[in-house]
């Protein structure tokens, strides 16, 4: 079977993108220039988790304010490290960079599914494997980011493949892993409303949001009952930087000269992706062959207030989203689906 399968063109162009993102990320990875002040803040909890302390430094708030999913998955790893060292900061660039080649596979395999062919899927894992902020950041141990982006990337492929039921449980573990994620999530499921069917449309939504809903407000119950005041003071963090407290977006004339300013540097620094791939997105709400392209395309063009909102904050905060948590359907709406010669094998979606 795996002789059959090595011969197939998909095969090769798979094997071929992770082999480029893998010396992109792994080569010199204990050489990067210097270490990010989250790369410390991640591997500390971690580490303190590792021994059963849910701290966050010593005078500080919990860490158990922050999504932990990431850090539970890497506590494990830093017990082999055995103490702080050179080779436990390793650890958790190798974990976010081998989280990285998951999400660089996931975005192949939809794109070939969506789109029909290992044309598109090739051109949207080489944009993955190798996008400058995507590499960047993994390599820097960013976790949280980096864990949301794969979870999400297979909530996108279980989309793509009607496995709705996989998909809610990858958008609820998204969730675990970044609190940010959620929005994406909701684009899917205003997505899956606009595209699907009858009242099978909202069957579907349901099924998408729901494991999102139940984690967020079972963190919620958690969090406030038993760390209500380091926790309350997050909360307040996250509503003052998403939303200034609840004012509505541009409410001045210097939050709307900023707003337009990020803009722009948003456009401008990165023109060869961002202009192309919105106009895409656009193109395939109205065009898409099917109702899974469509979702997608929608699914971006959903995004885009909360980007450009999030740019009043920081522009390198917005990047971190805009690659996380966009990037994945972004791609896939670049990979501009006109290519119909070389199909995958299977079904249709």
């Amino acid at each position: 079977m795996w002789s059959t399968w090595l011969r197939k063109p998909e095969a090769f162009t798979l094997l071929g993108i992770l082999g480029l993102a893998v010396s992109l990320r792994f080569y010199g990875l204990a050489w990067n220039p210097g270490i990010y002040t989250d790369e410390g803040c991640n591997l500390e909890l971690a580490w303190n988790l590792a021994r059963g302390e849910s701290r966050f430094e010593a005078l500080n708030f919990y860490w158990t304010t922050r999504a932990p999913l990431f850090y539970l998955a890497q506590a494990p790893l830093q017990l082999l490290a055995g103490q702080p060292s050179l080779f436990s900061l390793l650890l958790q660039r190798g974990f976010t960079c081998g989280l990285g080649l998951l999400m660089v596979a996931a975005v192949y395999f939809t794109a070939g599914r969506l789109y029909r062919g290992w044309l598109p899927a090739f051109l949207a894992g080489l944009l993955m494997a190798g996008f400058l902020f995507e590499v960047q950041y993994e390599r820097f141990g960013f976790g949280d980011y980096v864990l949301a982006g794969v979870l999400l990337s297979w909530m996108g492929y279980m989309v793509s493949v009607n496995r709705l039921g996989w998909a809610s449980v990858l958008a609820g573990l998204a969730c675990l892993a970044n609190y940010y994620a959620v929005i994406p999530v909701l684009a899917f499921t205003v997505a899956q409303v606009f595209h699907g069917e009858g009242w099978d449309r909202l069957r579907k939504a349901f099924t998408l949001i729901s494991p999102t809903l139940i984690v967020f407000s079972t963190l919620l119950i958690i969090m406030v009952t038993r760390y209500g005041d380091s926790y309350a003071g997050e909360v307040f963090f996250m509503i003052r930087r998403t939303s200034n407290m609840g004012e509505p977006p541009l409410v001045n004339l210097q939050e709307a000269t900023e707003f337009f300013k990020n803009l722009a540097r948003f456009y401008v620094q990165a023109p060869f992706l961002t202009f192309p791939v919105t106009l895409t997105a656009g193109w395939l709400v109205f065009k898409g062959e099917t109702r899974q392209v469509k979702t997608f395309g929608l699914a971006f063009l959903l995004s885009q207030p909360l980007i450009l909102k999030l740019m009043v904050v920081t522009l390198d905060g917005t990047y971190k989203l805009a690659v996380y948590y966009w990037m994945f359907p972004l791609i896939l709406a670049g990979a501009v689906p006109k290519f119909k010669t070389c199909r995958f094998k299977g079904k249709p979606a």
